[in-house]
């Protein structure tokens, strides 16, 4: 069975149940700006990278138009947090 296919069974339903509450999890307790465990920034850059740009990235194949301008959306939102200067709003 292939990928498109994974879907009709319940390891397709598994993981996108699991996937984004791990995400969601991870998210929550190290890069949210009340985390209780933040990570030290190169660590949380790494952290944003992969929860926001994991999608984008795993879309490419399939769609190349909407996953380009949601990631340009991504890496905008990261360049205007450092030009405005908001990174002191996020823990550092």
């Amino acid at each position: 069975m292939g990928g498109g296919h994974m879907r009709d069974s319940w390891t397709g339903w598994l993981s996108g149940i699991t996937l984004p509450l791990l995400f969601a999890i991870a998210w929550g307790m190290f890069g949210s700006p009340r985390a209780p465990f933040p990570l030290p920034k190169n660590g949380r850059l790494m952290l944003e990278a992969l929860i926001f740009g994991l999608p984008g990235a795993l879309l490419l194949g399939m769609m190349p138009v909407m996953p380009i301008i949601y990631l340009a959306g991504v890496v905008l939102n990261r360049v205007l947090i450092v030009y405005w200067k908001q990174e002191n709003l996020i823990h550092t």
